[in-house]
């Protein structure tokens, strides 16, 4: 079980794909979700999330 994360736009390009599936509990935090995916994907998806959008299920979450 993970969690789903989908990437449009300059996001899919910087980490090379559409879709991936995080193996983190469905729980997770949107911040723990965010250093997971610039761990994986680099700076230049540091760049990219600090102007990003997320949707979590059905609702975009305030941070």
């Amino acid at each position: 079980m993970g969690i789903e994360v989908r990437y449009f736009a300059a996001a899919a390009e910087t980490a090379g794909t559409e879709k991936e599936t995080v193996a983190l509990p469905p729980t997770t935090d949107l911040g723990t979700l965010k250093t997971v995916l610039i761990d994986r994907h680099g700076p230049d998806m540091a760049r990219v999330l600090s102007v990003a959008m997320f949707l979590v299920g059905w609702h975009v979450p305030l941070e």
